[in-house]
């Protein structure tokens, strides 16, 4: 599974990305992220996803990173709801 998120400017991606999800108490761990200034592009696993995420037209998934701002890490959050088919 592919997620996107756009960049507010003066932020930079700094490392860490996971992804809450709505069967489990811990997050999944992205297994590839790529910045290029203006979009964070990461990757998970869909092993990882299958039993922490239910079939539904409207499933909450949580993704959360690490940014600096002005010498500052900061962590932003972009909630999204989407369609699972499995």
């Amino acid at each position: 599974m592919t997620a996107v998120l756009d960049i507010p400017a003066g932020y930079q991606f700094d490392g860490s990305v996971e992804l809450w999800t709505p069967l489990s108490e811990t997050p999944v761990k992205a297994v590839k992220s790529t910045s290029n200034g203006n979009k964070l592009i990461v990757q998970f696993n869909k092993a990882d996803l299958d039993n922490n995420v239910p079939e539904g037209d409207s499933v909450q998934l949580t993704l959360t990173a690490n940014f600096l701002k002005d010498g500052q890490q900061e962590q932003l959050t972009s909630t999204a709801r989407v369609v699972v088919t499995k």
